[in-house]
């Protein structure tokens, strides 16, 4: 999650239906396999020759965009398109997830209908009521 919330005792209310989280499982050590390394970019020299470019077109861009006549839209986005600044398109680029649904292994427990319902007892108050009500639910 990762909720930026600017305003203390300012209420919110997230509707039904509304996400309000993603969850995503990761294998234990996944993140620890990973071995990063800094290398300096003149060891790869067509590299650094993209990058300079990109630098320039991007400062380029940066410029003509305080100019008060700017008009034109400048074309971003390569990232999510899965390209470099020069079109390129990165082989296993993704942008989407295709997740499975969630497989119901067990049947629900069967409930009878004429039987009390299980008493749970009321949560305590946490620290978040003083800044968001009794609720949490309202704008």
């Amino acid at each position: 999650m990762n909720w930026q919330i600017t305003r203390p005792r300012h209420k919110i209310r997230f509707e039904k239906g509304e996400p309000i989280a993603m969850l995503t499982p990761q294998r234990r050590g996944d993140t620890e396999s990973f071995a990063p390394q800094i290398r300096n970019l003149a060891s790869e020299p067509a590299l650094r020759e993209k990058f300079a470019a990109w630098l320039a077109y991007r400062q380029d861009a940066a410029r003509r965009k305080q100019d008060s006549n700017y008009q034109e839209k400048v074309k971003q986005g390569h990232y999510i398109r899965g390209q470099d600044h020069f079109g390129d398109r990165a082989e296993e680029h993704q942008n989407k997830l295709h997740v499975k649904p969630f497989a119901e292994v067990e049947p629900g427990p069967l409930v009878d209908p004429a039987a009390p319902p299980i008493a749970v007892p009321a949560p305590k108050p946490s620290g978040w009521k003083r800044y968001f009500g009794s609720s949490g639910s309202s704008k």
